[in-house]
Parts: C-alpha cells; structure tokens; sequence
C-alpha cells in the first residue's frame, strides 16, 4: 500500500544524472491534485532513506523515553527528597500525553515515507537506466507502469552490479561474456534450472570454453562473481525499509 505521496515529499529533482544510474519518472499527484512527473535516481533514493531510518531510531528512542516517564511518575518516583503533589502529578501526566501525541504523529509521519521509499526502491530495482521506467504512484495503492518494460529479475540484479563496479566496466569489449557468467552463477546459486542439473552444465561448459579467454583487467570482477551471495538483496536499504514498516 502507498501512502499520500503529496503530504511527504521525499522525491527529489536530481541535480545531474550519472551515466547508468537506475533512475524512475514517477508520476505523483501534486498538492493540488493535479499529476505531475518527477525523477527519482538511485542516489536520490539513497540520499531520503538514511535521513528516514535515522529518524525512526530517534522517534522509538524519545517513544521509550516517555513509557519509562510513564512508569516513574505511575510508582510515585522521583528525584526530588519529597513526593509529587496531586496537581504537580497531574501536570506531569498531561506533559506525558502530549509529548506521547507528538511522538506518535511523528511516528506515522515517518512510516508513510518509508513507504514512499520502499515503493520507490522496487521500481528503481526493475528501471533499465538508458530506458528508465515512468511509473504511477496512487494513494493506497502500488505503482503501475505508464511505459517502459521493468527488468527481469536476473537482468535487475546484473544492472545493480555492474552500477557499483568502476565506472568503465559497462563498456569494456567482454562485458557480455562477464554478464553470461554473471547470470549463470546466479541460475546455480539461487538453484535456478529447468531440469535437474541444468545450471550447473551449463556453468561448466561456459568454464571449458571461456576461461582461457577472460582478459587480464577483468579478472578480479570474475572473482567477485564466483563469491557473491546472490541471495542477498539488491538494495539493503529495501529490505531494512520492508522490515520496519
């Protein structure tokens, strides 16, 4: 479910565009209810999630705070040698309300744009950057794609590698023979086949004839491949989004 996109602004007009970044057109509604598009780029994105995160732990720490104040003045505690008065506990009391409303409306505050962003996070997962996506976001509702053809998963997760590889590599000559390998660990990784045994045939057979043919400066990013955790998530800051919402 996405939330009121117009009362949380946390789109961002990007100031330039890196070449290849994941970037989205999503189109949102504006404060007046009328449409209108805006670009959101990885960096973007990443730029509102820490800021939300952030936010979060101050909220659930100030939120702790106050139970604690709740308990202590409940059981008559205090830190002065004398007892609360009956007025003072009551002022007290109200101080607790309010400052519990404040956390609390902060609270949703923050968890609708955690929303936005974890919604914003899927599509800029699945955007191909040289074609970006343009997708509308409903109140309530998940985006739905107005053009562009969103990437495979296997696709998705390439794009993502390559982006935080040097800034080069999508242009080396053998970028094509690294991506097949790319998508073949990832088929035996995640057990990804169409019969028994598939994967890993052809993960075999692509050593037997490659190998020998990987240039010199690609090897290293080879090696990474062969050691990735392709269960890991694409974006972390996703999963941490998903998870707390």
């Amino acid at each position: 479910m996405t939330p009121e996109i117009d009362q949380e602004p946390v789109l961002f007009e990007p100031i330039s565009l890196e070449p290849l970044e994941p970037k989205v057109i999503f189109v949102v509604q504006n404060g007046t209810g009328n449409e209108e598009k805006r670009v959101v780029t990885l960096s973007d994105w990443k730029n509102a999630v820490s800021p939300a995160l952030n936010g979060l732990d101050r909220l659930q720490r100030d939120l702790d705070q106050i139970r604690k104040r709740t308990q202590a003045i409940q059981k008559g505690r205090t830190t002065r040698a004398k007892p609360y008065s009956s007025t003072e506990k009551r002022q007290i009391l109200k101080q607790i309300r309010n400052d519990r409303e404040r956390v609390s409306t902060s609270l949703g505050q923050n968890r609708r744009s955690r929303l936005v962003l974890a919604e914003q996070g899927r599509w800029l997962s699945l955007s191909p950057p040289e074609e970006p996506l343009e997708v509308r976001l409903k109140t309530g509702e998940q985006g739905e794609v107005v053009s562009g053809n969103p990437l495979s998963s296997g696709e998705a997760a390439w794009r993502m590698f390559v982006f935080q590889e040097p800034e080069d590599l999508w242009t080396h000559p053998s970028i094509e023979m690294l991506r097949e390998y790319f998508l073949l660990r990832r088929a035996v990784g995640l057990q990804i086949e169409g019969r028994r045994g598939e994967a890993e045939e052809r993960l075999d057979d692509f050593r037997k004839r490659a190998t020998s043919l990987i240039p010199e400066e690609l090897e290293g990013v080879f090696r990474r491949v062969s050691s990735y955790d392709f269960t890991e998530p694409l974006l972390p800051e996703l999963e941490t989004l998903l998870k707390d919402a």
